[in-house]
């Protein structure tokens, strides 16, 4: 028998999950970013947005393709509510990425994925830290003859 007390447990952290994901996409699109005073937003959406709207495009073109190749009139409502549900859930996800930064504090240093996670780190847990702002070497925006030993 199946424990009922997980299954609500995982049913809640679900529906807060898909809750999270639409106050993401409403933050995003009123340009409402969560960066509480007295902290510096780091920003990391960057590197993940061309990708996010590949994404992104190809579920907006799936919904009209499934609707004009799905003969049977119930599965075709099906597929575009479905189809319309991901595409929110997408725009939704990228919404929290840049509505959500990573921030820098006084105190404490906030690493954050969109609305759910927020995970807090003290300064005086951090020994050291090293800032790369280099490209990776599958990269096309990387200059020609760098190597990973000449970015170093």
């Amino acid at each position: 028998m199946p424990d009922l007390g997980r299954i609500a447990s995982f049913a809640k952290h679900a529906l807060v999950f898909e809750l999270n994901i639409y106050k993401s996409l409403l933050r995003w699109a009123f340009h409402r970013p969560h960066i509480p005073d007295g902290t510096e937003p780091v920003r990391c959406a960057q590197a993940v947005t061309p990708v996010m709207w590949l994404w992104i495009f190809a579920s907006a073109m799936e919904v009209p393709l499934l609707h004009i190749l799905i003969p049977w009139h119930t599965i075709r409502i099906i597929g575009v509510v479905i189809g319309i549900w991901g595409l929110l859930w997408m725009l939704g996800v990228l919404g929290g990425l840049n509505s959500y930064p990573h921030l820098i504090g006084e105190k404490v240093l906030r690493v954050r994925n969109g609305a759910v996670h927020d995970i807090h780190v003290p300064w005086a847990a951090i020994d050291t830290f090293k800032y790369d702002d280099r490209d990776l070497a599958s990269s096309r925006l990387r200059p020609p003859g760098v190597t990973d030993v000449d970015a170093l």
